[in-house]
């Protein structure tokens, strides 16, 4: 398989191992136009989150989501306790998994979906505070 007259592994297990890799792009068309190209090889192992004009890239099953999951798994820390605090596309699956906050300069499709708002993470700690009273 070739991308731009660049070799790319013909299978997942030809590939480094990697947890993420970001594709940064000049423009949105930029963004558009390459990655319509290569959405259909990215997403039969990895799953692609557009933030601005970048590409975050993960192998499937791998998020924060999951990385939070586990270390509270490892702690015993109950998943009910546990607030997060984004501002991008990547932070979609975080914010709906726990007590989610987005922050104000957050992309508008995180913010419809988080429980909070707030001007800055600093401001999460007032969310807690106010929740566990």
């Amino acid at each position: 398989i070739s991308f731009d007259n660049r070799q790319v592994p013909a299978r997942v297990g030809d590939l480094p191992k990697i947890n993420q890799f970001t594709i940064i792009f000049k423009s949105g068309e930029e963004y558009e136009a390459t990655m319509q190209k290569l959405l259909p090889f990215l997403e039969q192992w990895f799953t692609v989150y557009r933030s601005h004009n970048n590409a975050d890239v993960c192998p499937k099953g791998i998020s924060k989501t999951s990385g939070i999951n586990k270390l509270a798994g490892i702690i015993g820390i109950d998943t009910d306790k546990i607030y997060t605090v984004g501002d991008g596309y990547n932070d979609i699956p975080m914010i709906e998994a726990f007590h989610g906050c987005a922050v104000e300069s957050g992309v508008d499709e995180l913010k419809r979906k988080a429980k909070y708002t707030v001007g800055s993470v600093a401001e999460v700690v007032s969310v807690i505070d106010n929740d566990i009273k």
